[in-house]
């Protein structure tokens, strides 16, 4: 992430929560199963979000596929962070066993997640609105084919973007 210029904060220390919490668990040589519990919702709703990312960097941002991507990646995260998530960092956190760091991780992720879901919540009004301006405008797009520059001028939610930054 360093690298391509795409480290921040709030992933830099995700990311650190998770490698330290999965470290302590298994370096203390029990309670695997709640490791992989953790993992899936963690990284469920990785595939759709990758999905999106490359969909923006090959020039589909606005198609179909990458609407529909973004949706069901928002739905996942939710799904993962909140439905199954809250019975696995419950577990976690109760288990006698536990280590202390790893359920301190688990009550860390859980209150990130809820700052992702917020940022989440904001882009999903945002698609809406876009969606509503297209309709309205009668600008349609296909699965892969992008809305056409012209159009996407007569759009108030369309920015020109600077390049990504991956290769």
């Amino acid at each position: 992430m360093k690298v391509f210029g795409l480290l921040k904060w709030d992933m830099f220390i995700h990311h650190t929560l998770c490698i330290v919490g999965i470290v302590v668990v298994l370096l203390e040589g029990h309670d695997t199963c709640h490791v992989v519990a953790g993992l899936f919702v963690a990284e469920v709703s990785n595939p759709a979000m990758h999905v999106r990312t490359m969909l923006r960097n090959l020039g589909l941002r606005y198609t179909w596929v990458h609407d529909t991507a973004e949706i069901l990646y928002f739905f996942m995260f939710f799904f993962g962070r909140v439905i199954v998530g809250h019975p696995v960092v419950y577990e976690t956190v109760t288990c006698e066993s536990m280590h202390w760091i790893a359920k301190f991780v688990s009550l860390g992720v859980l209150a990130q997640s809820y700052q992702f879901l917020y940022r989440m919540g904001v882009l999903l009004v945002a698609r809406v609105r876009e969606i509503n301006e297209r309709n309205q405008k009668n600008i349609k797009i296909g699965w892969l084919t992008p809305i056409d520059e012209e159009d996407l001028k007569k759009c108030t939610f369309y920015k020109k973007r600077t390049q990504d930054k991956l290769p």
